[in-house]
This record gives C-alpha cells, structure tokens and sequence, in this order.
C-alpha cells in the first residue's frame, strides 16, 4: 500500500473494549506492506486499554503477523507534551524511517530503524530583519551532516521564540 502526499492532523485511535488503541493516524497490521512518502503527520496519537498514550503511527508484529513501513521525505511531529515515540514499532515488525523531519534536530523520535534525518537551520540577517529558514541538511547516527536533496511536503507551520527578547545571532 503506498500513502503519498498526505496530510494526518489531530487524529487519535482509543481503545475499545481489549483491542485498539494503536496508531491514531496509521496502524499497519496483518502481514502488511506500507511504504509512506511526502506526508505530513501532526499531533496524532492513541490511548492504549490502560489510559496511555500511543503513537500516532504503529507497526504491528508478532509470531504469526508481521507488517513492514517504509516512511520518508515527511514530517512527522508528535502531539505536544507526548512522551513516548511517535512511530512504534512492535517486536517482530520492520519499519525504516529515512530523510523525515520529526520536529527537532534531535534524533528521530521512533526505535525504527533511521540512518539519517531532516534537520532544520535558521539564518536571520539583522541589516533587513529577516528570519530564512530551511531545511537543507540532513544529520546521521554517526553523526555526519550532508546536504538533503529532497522536498518535505507543504503544510505545517515553524514557530520561533527567543529567549533574549531579540534575534541578533545566527540559530543553530
């Protein structure tokens, strides 16, 4: 199955009953195949039988089922305050998660697999008070910044804050 230039926002899977609670905006389950391109995914999660957060994208696995995702060139941001993972994937299953943006610079907020991950920067030229900012590079496990040469999707929005009550320096 291929998702491609989607958007998810605000979507929550609940429990009912024993089974659910997985996945507020993809669950793949049953032997599946999914392989996900240029979307968008914001503030999705579940709550599991117990009245705890999930993920927002859940790979199932077990003994007898076992899904495969693929996901990249997205946006994957997780719902503000979520502590857990916003892309789980169960033991058993296969997930690769390769060129996404998950919100900050920080290592991506999943245990799939990820080599590689979107990073933004953020240039401000005081002569003309202008704030540029892009997302051109990539980091890695080992830590290697390189240029991305892809496109994320159109349809979520950057917001800056600064401490010092002024933008005066470069951004990392």
């Amino acid at each position: 199955d291929l998702v491609e230039d989607s958007t998810f926002i605000n979507n929550t899977a609940v429990t009912s009953g024993s089974s659910g609670g997985n996945g507020g905006a993809v669950y793949s389950g049953g032997n599946s195949i999914v392989n996900i391109v240029d979307s968008v995914f914001i503030d999705n999660y579940a709550v599991d039988k117990n009245g705890l957060e999930d993920a927002g994208i859940y790979v199932y696995g077990s003994g007898t089922s076992s899904s495969t995702l693929s996901i990249s060139n997205s946006v994957i941001l997780p719902r503000e305050g979520h502590t857990g993972v916003a892309l789980y994937v169960c033991d058993g299953a296969t997930a690769t998660a390769e060129n996404n943006f998950w919100g900050d610079n920080s290592k991506a907020n999943t245990n799939a697999n990820v080599e590689k991950w979107v990073i933004m920067s953020a240039d401000y030229n005081q002569e003309e008070s202008i704030l540029t900012v892009a997302f051109n590079s990539t980091n890695s496990t080992d830590g290697t910044i390189a240029e991305y040469d892809g496109v994320l999707p159109d349809g979520f929005n950057v917001s800056v804050r600064s401490s010092s009550g002024g933008l005066d320096e470069i951004l990392p």
